[in-house]
């Protein structure tokens, strides 16, 4: 189970198809990650679903802490610093 105290999370962070490679999907990152910084956060959190996008978060900065289980499925856990 994804451990509780892992706070602030990026969640679901999806572009449409006929949106993607105009660098969208970063500016909405740094948007969050940005917000996550006025409340005070030093490190953000994500879960990766799909081995597939480890390199593309990997390229923003994310680095990948370990793995878990989320609803049967095996998932990626990454992680940021906001500083």
């Amino acid at each position: 189970m994804i451990q509780p105290e892992l706070i602030p999370w990026l969640g679901s962070l999806v572009v449409h198809p006929a949106y993607r490679k105009r660098k969208i999907g970063e500016a909405l990152i740094e948007a969050i990650k940005d917000q996550a910084r006025a409340f005070g956060y030093e490190i953000m959190y994500l879960l990766a679903f799909d081995k597939t996008i480890l390199a593309w978060y990997t390229r923003l900065g994310w680095k990948t802490i370990g793995e878990d289980i989320l609803f049967d499925h095996p998932v990626t856990v990454m992680h940021c610093s906001l500083m």
